[in-house]
């Protein structure tokens, strides 16, 4: 999982375009957008999360420490099987459980293309995420120092296209496919077996 804004090994770092949000929805530049200082560039990053829109723009965080934020952004991997859908679960480096990939903001970057970014860095992930959130859940993150922190976590669906090889933590985590019903009984946390029982690829893509 890496830091705020930073990647392990530039020479992994996947190009910039296999990270391209897709777009879920018309977008309504008839809106009053206030300022008409406001540029082409801000007006097309207007995006919807959850059932609220909101603005989502790059996120700046210079000077920001690394515990600061308590808000984390989530992929939740998927793949289409005839009727059927699967969603991909890592093994988590320190206990073995089965996580889903995620970290913290990064600078530059939209929720979405964070989580997008984490699930390639942690699981070799690549393939077209949605900007459109699928829920929150919570959970209590063992910090370096043996505190724990309370984390609110983001949760944005990426159709799986392909998996790399290689990719900073290859080799570190155990990566397996399972049914909705079977993703849910693995997770711990009470919010994420919800928003996977109840998953379906058609609100999101």
């Amino acid at each position: 999982m890496g830091g705020i804004g930073q990647h392990r090994d530039p020479r992994l770092r996947p190009p910039e375009d296999d990270f391209k949000p897709r777009y879920l929805f018309p977008l309504d530049l008839s809106l009053d957008w206030g300022q008409e200082q406001k540029t082409q560039q801000e007006k097309t990053s207007y995006r919807r999360m959850g059932t609220f829109r909101t603005y989502q723009s790059p996120m700046r965080l210079d000077g920001a420490g690394k515990r600061d934020p308590r808000t984390q952004f989530a992929a939740l991997p998927f793949r289409r099987r005839k009727s059927d859908v699967e969603i991909l679960l890592a093994s988590s480096r320190d206990t073995g459980r089965w996580i889903i990939p995620k970290g913290w903001p990064m600078d530059g970057k939209t929720p979405a293309e964070a989580a997008a970014q984490e699930a390639w860095e942690e699981a070799g992930i690549r393939g077209v995420v949605s900007e459109t959130c699928a829920g929150f859940y919570s959970y209590m993150k063992k910090m370096p120092d043996g505190e724990s922190q309370p984390c609110i976590v983001a949760v944005f669906p990426i159709e799986v296209r392909r998996l790399d090889e290689d990719y900073p933590e290859a080799g570190m985590r155990k990566l397996k496919w399972f049914s909705l019903r079977k993703a849910g009984a693995r997770v711990e946390e009470p919010e994420l077996k919800r928003i996977i029982r109840n998953f379906s690829p058609g609100k999101y893509m």
